[in-house]
């Protein structure tokens, strides 16, 4: 599946602060949790199923052998474990999920544009890369939810997305918006981290969606795991387009109408018209009639949950909400032109069009620097092209961002990328000035044989 005929979503990360719920216009946060205390008080807990499903709150996951997650400041491994038709002791073969949401929560977020981001890991049983019995789970985010009942990916309650662990079903990714289910792309294909062949078997490994290599690398040793490595076939090495057995980011934006999904800051898909008048959702599924092998292997964790408003100090182009320009942003805005997003937060130069001009409006009016300018420190010189080269994306159609070469945002590092940035006039010549200069020829001239020695570099 290319990335052309697929259809992604978009993210917003923000800081943590303390677990508090304000109701003012002007906050940032509207909620945060690092679940290093027991919090459950502060939210409502829906089981499809009770007795099967569960949230276990101030649960340390270092005991499964799990490290603490990404955005995690004080080193505490607590966090919430999610389970769906799991009570441990034995499984039912049905469908089944669980969701969380902060009681009160959807008063703050009523008429606001706003993200939700927490960290997950997603748990299943071996062997791998395929999976043992009954693997086949999903970890749920979701806006506009009334939470006047549990939903199991099947049913409808606001606007939620899914997405599976070890890549094992016909669909992995699922949108579920205006009482409706998408999980294909606009010619049919279905929303996948791994590709289906011919026989609708999953070849994991060789056919994996490049799309997907950058967040799902594959390559982890199951066996080698803390604690549960080697046990109840707890083995094997996971495939490229598996996110399982390690921690991930996923996101949730809300700007006007348009609901966007996203795993560390790679786009997903997107809704627009979406249901987003509610509360959050956070959730894990089960939704096949399935039982698994070793049930006690099959779990969700999620930590460091984070509700914030867009642009808390108004910087513009600031899309992680951190206050400063920085890699973050240009990556996040680079990823949504290639992905085709409708979403207005992009629209930069005011045209209605999230195109290449959105980028150089970014680097020069926003960043003050060049096209070209890697990795962001004013200047456009050969420490820009070693960081690209390094970034190993150059053209072999892998996914590229600003800061590892796209600069169009066409998605990849090509050719054009670099007549784009030699042709903003900056190699080498410092700092950009309020004004810019065409660029000579001699510093093409330059360009040209720091592109040949670096491309001999990168042969050998």
């Amino acid at each position: 599946m290319s990335r052309s005929r697929s259809l992604f979503f978009t993210l917003l990360s923000v800081g943590l602060t303390a677990g508090t719920l304000t109701t003012s216009a002007q906050a940032e946060v509207l909620w945060s949790d690092d679940f290093s205390t027991d919090t459950s008080g502060d939210y409502t807990v829906l089981e499809f199923s009770p007795g099967r499903d569960g949230a276990i709150f101030n649960y340390d996951y270092s005991a499964v052998g799990i490290p603490d997650a990404p955005n995690t400041t004080d080193g505490s491994t607590k966090g919430v474990r999610l389970f769906a038709n799991k009570p441990f002791e034995d499984t039912v073969g049905a469908t089944s999920a669980v969701q969380f949401f902060p009681t009160g929560l959807d008063a703050a977020l009523e008429g606001k544009d706003f993200s939700v981001q927490y960290d997950i890991w997603m748990n299943t049983n071996g062997p791998m890369p395929g999976g043992g019995a009954g693997s086949t789970e999903a970890f749920m985010i979701g806006v506009g939810f009334t939470g006047d009942f549990a939903i199991e990916a099947g049913n409808y309650d606001g606007s939620y997305f899914t997405i599976t662990g070890e890549a094992g079903a016909t669909v992995d990714v699922r949108t579920f918006a205006n009482e409706s289910y998408n999980g294909f792309n606009a010619d049919g294909t279905p929303f996948n981290v791994t590709e289906l062949d011919d026989t609708v078997t999953r070849p994991l490994g060789t056919d994996a969606n490049p799309y997907y290599h950058e967040i799902f690398p594959g390559g982890i040793d199951v066996s080698a795991l803390d604690v549960q490595g080697g046990e109840d076939e707890q083995i094997g090495i996971t495939n490229a387009g598996q996110m399982a057995f390690e921690w991930h980011t996923a996101k949730i934006e809300v700007f006007g109408t348009t609901a966007s999904f996203l795993v560390d800051e790679l786009l997903i898909a997107e809704v627009q018209d979406a249901d987003v008048e509610g509360n959050i959702l956070v959730g894990y599924a089960d939704y096949f009639a399935s039982e698994a092998g070793y049930p006690e292997w099959v779990f969700g964790i999620v930590d460091n949950l984070i509700v914030s408003t867009f642009g808390g100090d108004g910087v513009t182009g600031d899309f992680d909400g951190n206050g400063t320009l920085d890699s973050g942003d240009i990556n996040t805005l680079t990823a949504a032109i290639a992905a085709g997003t409708s979403n207005a937060a992009y629209d930069l130069t005011g045209d209605t069009l999230i195109d290449a001009d959105d980028i150089t409006y970014w680097a020069h009016d926003l960043k003050k620097t060049w096209i070209g300018d890697a990795n962001l420190d004013g200047e456009f010189n050969t420490s820009d092209l070693v960081t690209l080269f390094a970034a190993g994306t150059y053209e072999n159609g892998e996914a590229a961002v600003w800061t590892t070469g796209d600069f169009t945002g066409d998605g990849v590092f090509t050719t054009s990328d670099l007549v784009a940035a030699l042709s903003d006039g900056g190699y080498e010549g410092g700092a950009r000035p309020a004004v810019a200069a065409v660029p000579e020829p001699a510093s093409l001239t330059l360009l040209g044989f720091a592109l040949l020695a670096l491309g001999c570099v990168r042969r050998k």
